[in-house]
């Protein structure tokens, strides 16, 4: 159902972030959870209700690799790297 019923490698690869989502909600702490495909296919597939859309521009782009570029520096200065 994820992967549209294609069970190659490319088409796996290209949906990896579906694939370990279906994993993660199919089995916790190695029990199974859920074993119907449809179910963890809609909980995997249909995006969260409690999720606001995220709207990325160059701002917070700016932003984030500001911040990382910051927590580098602190590191390499701290001899972590």
């Amino acid at each position: 159902m994820l992967v549209r019923h294609q069970v190659e490698k490319r088409a796996i690869l290209e949906n990896l972030d579906l694939v370990t989502l279906a994993l993660d909600e199919t089995v916790d702490d190695g029990i199974i959870l859920e074993t119907d495909s449809t179910t963890i296919a809609s909980r995997v597939s249909r995006p969260r209700p409690d999720v606001n859309e995220i709207q990325i521009n160059e701002q917070t782009i700016m932003s984030a690799y500001s911040s990382l570029k910051e927590r580098v520096a602190q590191r390499i200065l701290q001899g972590g790297l």
